[in-house]
């Protein structure tokens, strides 16, 4: 048996990861942030990304070997963030790294925290190593993408893929070959929600990780409420990464495509 502790967020992601973790007969822990974590959790301790030594000390206490992120968590502001000992400690660095780097995004300031975590001997293990959705490339729904959308995913592809460097959104919007939307600040059902307001129906959402990004933290997810807004704003279906993606309750997804008639396309490379 090995004691895991999900540090987790406002999704259902960390409600599977936890099912799965506890059926292969793993100890569990969660470490919630208040309102910010799924309601349906227990949280055995409620606290801020800020109260690092508090976090620790609770991993030291329950003897946790492993460590997870699922689930959404909003970014907090770090300068209205009141941290303990351990906490200043790593935010210096996160500032540090804001005002001397190239800027702090996401992706970047999770791996920050979690290099933090693993530099204390804890290691860091991501939802995917947890939880078995591998896909095969290709279209896996009964709707096929045309020709059109095809050309839109591509384009979507190499638009994502050049704007890695820069660590920001991780989908888009793209309807015949105009660019409907990119993701920023308010996630991808923001996205889609903005788009839909375009009344351009029949755009195609792509969905991938970052170019070098980390697997372990801030992983894009779908699930059935991101298909339920694919279909309430109009689009035709959605294309995401074979390895890199996490899908929450894969098998309610793929059917509730399959019902709309929408398309799920599964990208290789």
């Amino acid at each position: 048996m090995v004691n895991y502790a999900i540090i987790a967020g406002n999704d259902n992601l960390p409600i599977l990861v936890q099912q799965e973790l506890i059926n292969k007969g793993n100890k569990v822990f969660i470490i919630g942030f208040g309102t910010q974590t799924h309601p349906d959790l227990q949280q055995d301790i409620s606290t801020s990304l800020a109260k690092v030594g508090q976090i620790l000390e609770f991993l030291a206490k329950n003897n946790v070997q492993k460590v997870i992120f699922a689930g959404r968590i909003e970014r907090p502001d770090l300068k209205q963030l009141t941290p303990d000992k351990e906490g200043a400690k790593l935010l210096a660095k996160i500032m540090a790294k804001s005002i001397f780097g190239k800027g702090l995004g996401d992706d970047k300031l999770l791996t920050t925290i979690s290099n933090y975590l693993e530099a204390k001997g804890y290691e860091v293990v991501a939802p995917s190593q947890v939880l078995n959705n591998n896909l095969p490339a290709g279209c896996i729904t009964k709707t096929k993408p045309s020709k059109q959308q095809l050309a839109d995913i591509k384009l979507g592809q190499e638009i994502l893929n050049s704007l890695s460097k820069y660590d920001i959104g991780q989908s888009i919007i793209i309807a015949d070959g105009y660019i409907a939307g990119i993701e920023a600040a308010e996630g991808t059902d923001g996205l889609i929600k903005r788009c839909g307001s375009y009344n351009k129906p029949g755009g195609v959402l792509v969905k991938l990780p970052k170019l070098g990004q980390s697997n372990k933290m801030d992983v894009p997810t779908i699930g059935v409420q991101t298909i339920d807004n694919i279909i309430v704003n109009k689009l035709s279906g959605l294309a995401i990464m074979q390895d890199g993606i996490n899908i929450i309750d894969k098998d309610s997804v793929i059917k509730a495509l399959n019902k709309a008639g929408l398309f799920l396309y599964i990208l290789s490379e």
